[in-house]
């Protein structure tokens, strides 16, 4: 019989979304802090744009509003729990948005 160790499972698929559109998918994972749970992830995933250049990395030019985390459900190894989460307050203007970034260097 197989174990999986703990530290296997905690890694979330998540996926970039413009008004319920799919643009692309990455990883996450979320950590406890003063402030609560906070989904960690690299920055072009929120931003929808390269590092390097700032340039749109879907084909559409499209920048996600949304970001859909896909959960593990609790003591039940392999099944994901979905949930949609705005990425900025008002998802239309695109203004405001409601993650934090870390500065380094």
């Amino acid at each position: 019989m197989s174990i999986i160790n703990e530290p296997s499972v905690k890694s979330l698929y998540i996926e970039m979304l413009f008004n319920g559109n799919r643009l692309s998918s990455g990883t996450a994972f979320i950590i406890n802090s003063k402030k609560g749970h906070l989904l960690i992830t690299n920055r072009h995933n929120v931003t929808g744009r390269s590092q390097i250049d700032g340039s749109p990395l879907h084909e559409s030019c499209g920048v996600p509003n949304e970001i859909r985390i896909f959960h593990n459900k609790k003591e039940q190894l392999g099944v994901w729990i979905p949930k949609i989460q705005d990425l900025y307050l008002d998802k239309y203007s695109m203004e405001n948005f409601l993650w934090l970034q870390n500065q380094i260097g």
